[in-house]
């Protein structure tokens, strides 16, 4: 641990990492004081009382490779900002208000591993651009009601290996649409209000997948038992966890 009252954590990895939400929502142009290099991960949760030095201040910090702004108001003019983050993996927006067109023509989204989009209104954009991101392995879509061009969109992330759509809406027809995600490993659907046991067919239909939550009461002991005997014939070891 250094200095900077107990906030910047130097991890085994050396990887630096600054999580300072009061500090840093009211005091944003703190973040002027790093050089571009100092920061590795950054988290901040909540909005800023200066969010344009806020984003400002973000895009100084170039060799940022994990950003995390949950319940953040990200200005129209300044989501380009966020270009000059070339070495980002991981970018975390759950909660957050954000133009999701401007959004989706950064670069940034080109290279992102894992993007978390929980809540987010109007993904369609963002999902079309990331049709270009071969190397996108973790999506989180829960609480985003998907529309058929969303679902549609989605369905051509094919690198995807974990996806998250609890309470997302996402119907049985709906969910036969992604079986062409043949790399998908983990899928979680808890609290989809409009899937039934109708939607056994297409999750076995999904070659790769070895883990998978669900509510309770969708399958029965023998419909699961089923699902868990198709994935065999992939050679595929599944595991089936109930949310109760």
């Amino acid at each position: 641990m250094i200095p900077a009252q107990g906030l910047i954590v130097w991890s085994e990895r050396t990887w630096r990492g600054l999580k300072g939400n009061n500090i840093l929502r009211t005091f944003p142009q703190l973040l002027n004081g790093f050089r571009e290099n100092d920061l590795k991960i950054l988290t901040i949760d909540g909005d800023s009382k200066e969010p344009k030095l806020l984003l400002k201040g973000i895009a100084n910090l170039t060799d940022l490779v994990e950003l995390n702004l949950k319940n953040t108001a990200i200005p129209s003019e300044q989501t380009a900002c966020l270009s000059s983050l070339k070495n980002l993996k991981i970018l975390g927006l759950s909660y957050s208000s954000f133009d999701s067109s401007k959004l989706a023509k950064s670069p940034v989204i080109d290279n992102l591993i894992t993007f978390d989009l929980e809540s987010c209104v109007n993904p369609l954009p963002i999902l079309e651009r990331l049709k270009s991101n071969s190397v996108l392995t973790k999506l989180d879509l829960d609480k985003s009601q998907l529309t058929t061009l969303e679902i549609e969109a989605l369905s051509k992330l094919t690198s995807l290996k974990i996806l998250s759509l609890n309470k997302s809406g996402i119907s049985n027809s709906e969910l036969d649409k992604l079986v062409s995600l043949y790399q998908l490993e983990e899928l979680l659907l808890e609290k989809c209000d409009k899937i039934d046991q109708a939607c056994l067919e297409a999750l076995k239909k999904f070659p790769s997948l070895q883990r998978l939550k669900i509510s309770k009461g969708i399958f029965t002991a023998r419909q699961i038992a089923s699902l868990i005997s198709e994935q065999r014939k992939h050679n595929v070891v599944l595991k089936v966890a109930i949310e109760h």
